[in-house]
Formats: structure tokens, sequence, C-alpha cells
């Protein structure tokens, strides 16, 4: 406003940061972070104006792609070389090795020389430096070269053109200094100024605005396009299909070589220097060691951990993409060591991080600890010995036979020959002739119609009285439900260390000293239920 008001100044001319940052991350979009899975990032920047104007921007897009600024780094131009190390260590200590740097030109190769000092710019690392920079390499020199080198750089693309060519000539004529190079902001400066002279309106859009940026990646004492990209979202390896709207896969880009001369995809994290290593509870106690055992080696002295709780949380932690430094420790449970109530106990105080096992979720314990999605059905069982029954013999098959089985038959039986004489003898001769003959005849026609209509009946009966008595009635509990056991004052174990105590003295009002804890199956098998 000063400038328009007090030096009649015509026109603005300032960055434009929107569309810088709209194309930083597209090209993090499509072209490295997801293809290459890093999903955080870290934004160096100078602490100007300058360098502070883009940032909101950048944090605000990596945000709507699902990218985490896991930091930020300002660094003034005042800084002395010493500060600038020191803010440059803490880099190093993160986990992140995804940068991003926005500076001048002036400032951005100190950063660089300082870092490469520092073997940041070394295998590992990935650095994408804003057009600020990356339009103003050539002027800085082989010196700034040599310590960028595998650095990722976007810049506006100016396309050939005889005009180009012919402003290339005389500039060349009338500069005989052959180190003076122009660059982007020198071709915007004429063409700025044209504009201005000839009315903006004349002119069309593309000479005053490049629509297509390129990504160069300095190698040597150079800087390559590896690729190109516009505002229509289309990313390509040569400009004039994406100026035709020709979109190429990622994969078909030229490969970039990174920092430390390699082209293996750099992993985006690693390991932070002096990080501190996650210290995780394993519960450790003999028998039941399907889902956890500890074993020791004897002679390295380490502990071995295995069981399907420790398959689960490997697997859990192969799916993250960054790594998770940990220590395994075990916690003894049992009545040398603790419970697992203490262990968590011992996760609240932050004496470990976290626990890994065979852990039943609580209401009471989800009050001071956090529980992952549970992986396996909780519930409470209780063991009891089956009665003896003494008709389990050899002559067992015999027992559906009863008593109440033969006279229900034999009823049917005489029954079923009475009905059939009353209706039979008076108009059937085999039904007549002496008593004698009557009775064996209505026996016979009796017995003939149990065998042929009622077996099958009578069989599969017998089948079901037989298979219930060598299964169902073999397996009747001795008792029957809890109040059974408080009644009875009988002793009930559990297993050692578990929150099954607690219910049973807590919530089930059993008598303490009528409590004995087991540790094995064996110990449960010699108990002698």
């Amino acid at each position: 406003l000063e400038l328009i008001d007090k030096e009649e100044v015509d026109a603005l001319i300032g960055p434009q940061t929107s569309k810088q940052a709209r194309f930083v991350i597209d090209v993090g979009r499509k072209a490295q972070v997801p293809a290459y899975e890093w999903r955080e990032v870290i934004l160096i920047y100078e602490d100007t104006e300058y360098g502070s104007d883009l940032i909101p921007y950048l944090a605000y897009e990596f945000q709507q792609v699902d990218i985490r600024v896991s930091s930020r780094f300002s660094f003034s131009p005042n800084d002395s070389k010493l500060r600038i190390l020191k803010k440059l260590n803490k880099v190093m200590a993160m986990q992140t090795r995804v940068i991003v740097v926005h500076m001048s030109s002036s400032f951005g190769s100190k950063l660089f020389f300082l870092a490469k000092d520092v073997a940041m710019i070394s295998e590992g690392y990935v650095w994408i430096i804003t057009d600020g920079l990356s339009s103003l390499l050539d002027p800085m020199g082989v010196k700034a070269f040599g310590s960028m080198q595998g650095v990722l750089g976007i810049r506006p693309y100016i396309p050939q053109s005889k005009g180009l060519q012919n402003f290339k000539r005389k500039w060349k004529s009338r500069i005989h200094s052959c180190s003076t190079k122009l660059n982007i902001f020198g071709y915007w400066a004429y063409d700025t100024i044209w504009a201005l002279a000839k009315a903006v309106e004349m002119i069309p859009q593309e000479s005053s605005s490049s629509s297509t940026f390129e990504i160069i990646n300095v190698i040597d004492n150079e800087e390559k396009v590896i690729g190109y990209w516009t505002l229509e979202n289309v990313l390509t390896r040569k400009p004039d299909k994406a100026k035709n709207g020709k979109s190429m896969s990622k994969y078909e880009l030229k490969p970039p070589i990174w920092p430390g001369n390699t082209k293996d995809k750099p992993r985006g994290w690693t390991t932070p220097i002096g990080g501190k290593k996650l210290n995780i509870a394993v519960p450790h106690k003999p028998g039941f060691e399907a889902y956890l055992k500890v074993a020791q080696d004897p002679y390295t002295k380490e502990f071995i951990i295995t069981g399907f709780s420790h398959d689960v949380f490997e697997e859990a932690l192969a799916l993250l993409s960054f790594p998770v430094p940990r220590k395994l420790i075990p916690f003894p449970i049992g009545p040398n060591g603790g419970t697992y109530d203490e262990l968590l106990s011992n996760v609240k105080n932050q004496t470990y991080d976290a626990a890994v096992g065979d852990i039943t979720i609580l209401a009471n314990r989800s009050q001071y600890v956090d529980f992952t999605l549970p992986y396996l059905q909780s519930y409470v069982s209780m063991v009891v010995k089956i009665k003896d029954d003494e008709r389990n013999n050899m002559w067992i098959f015999l027992k559906p036979l009863s008593w109440d089985l033969w006279l229900t038959t034999g009823v049917a039986f005489v029954c079923t020959g009475l009905v059939v004489w009353i209706l039979e003898h008076r108009i059937n001769n085999e039904f007549r002739g002496s008593a004698h003959q009557q009775v064996g005849t209505v026996f016979w026609f009796s017995f003939s119609i149990l065998v042929f209509a009622h077996i099958l009946i009578l069989t599969q009966s017998y089948t079901a009285s037989l298979a219930s008595m060598l299964t169902v009635q073999r397996l009747q509990p001795t008792i029957i439900d809890i109040d059974e056991l408080k009644m009875n004052g009988d002793f009930v174990g559990y297993e050692t260390g578990s929150f099954v105590k607690d219910l049973l003295v807590k919530q089930l009002d059993f008598d303490e000293s009528k409590l004995r804890d087991y540790g094995t199956a064996e110990e449960f098998d010699n108990a002698k239920i």
C-alpha cells in the first residue's frame, strides 16, 4: 500500500504461495509419498516472511492427503553455524527421514553445506526443495551442487520457443560473463515487464505464468528433469503429454538418484539416534504356554519369547510404516512373582511402557490402562467332577430294556390281540374254534403286528436310550452351580495370578480360606478335583 500511495507504483508482483503449495503436495501425493508409503514428513523453512508464508499451505495440504507433519524447524538467517548444527542434530535424532525445505537460495545453500558435514545428505534421507532453491541452483555454484546430491526439486517449466532462443542469444551477446546464467526469475521479470507495457489482456496467459512444472533431481553438477506436472493434476515424463492431459504411471517416471548415490527407495524413517526402546512387559508363568512361553538361552542368557499372543503383537507391528524399537521383559506371575493386576499397575506408573500377553480386559483395569481390541473371547468356566454311574459295566446294553419297557410292550401285545379278536371273530373263521385255537390266533396276529409295524419304534427307542446312557447321563456334574459350592463349603481352585480370585472373593462372596491357586495343568490334575 505504501508503494502504491507514495511511490505511485502501478503493479505489485509477489509469490503464488497457494499454487506452489498445491503443486508440492500433489507431487507428494502422486509421485512420492504414497508411491513409497511415506506417511510422515519434516518441514524446514526460513524464519522470514518469505519462508513462513508457504508453511500453513503445506501443513494444510499434507493433512488433506493423510500425511503427518511430524515436526517443523525454522532457521533464521542470523543463526550462527553452531545454532544451525544444533537444530540439524535434532532433525537427525528424529525417526522421520523425509524432509521438505522451503528457503531462499542464499540461506538454503548454507544449510545444505552444514547438512552434508553432519552426514545428512546420505543414504536413507529424502530431501525435497521448493522452487526458491531449485530455480536458483545454477547461480549457487558447483559447491552447492556437491552438497545437494540426490535432492529432489520443483520449479516452473518454461517450454522452448523461438522467442526464448532469441532472448537467450541477446542475453549472451550483451552479458559477457559466462557464469551469469538466466533462471526462471529472469524470464519472469522479462515477461512481466512486457506484460505491463503491452497490457496483460493482450498477452496469452501462458506467456506470463507457466502452468507446467518440472521435477528435477540433482545429480553430479547438474539438475536432471525426471518428470512434469500441470495444474490439471497430470504427472508425466514428457511435457507434451502433460500438456495433452495424458498421465503416465508413477513407475514410468525417470527413476531418481537418492542421497548416497543410490536408486533404492528410501524407507522414509529410521531408528532415532539415541532413541529410547520401549520396555514391553510379558507375563511369565509356567504351565499354559500356548499363549506365551518364555525361555532363556543358556549361553547368551537372552529371553526367547514365543506363543500366540506374542505372534499377534509382532504381526501388528509389522503392519506399521515405521519401526518400534522395543525390549521384551518377562514379568513373573505366581507365588514368587506378582499378579496380572500388579503387572498393569507397573504399566500405569510407567515402569513398563506396555504389556503383551493373555491379559483379560476388565472394567476396573480399563480405568488406568488402555487395551487394544480383543482378539480372543474371554469367559469364566467351572470344572467339576462327574457323577459315578454304577451302571457302567459290560451289561449296559441291557439297561434300556427296563421293566417299564417290558410291561408296556406286554400290555400293548395283549390289547392289540384283544382288539383284533373282537373285530374279527364274528366274520373271520380263523378266529373261531376252541378257546385254545382262538388264543393262539389272537397272539399270532398281535405278534405279527408288533414285529412288522412297531419294530422300528422299539428299535429307535432302544438306540436313543442306550446313546443317552453312554453320553449325556455319564456326564452329569456332581455340583450344579456356585451356590451349591458355597453351601457345601467346598475348596475351589483358580489359576495363579488371574483375576478369578478377586471375582470369587469380592463378587461371589467366597471364603478366601477355601481358595487354592494352581499354576499348571498338572497341578490341577493332581488336585484330584
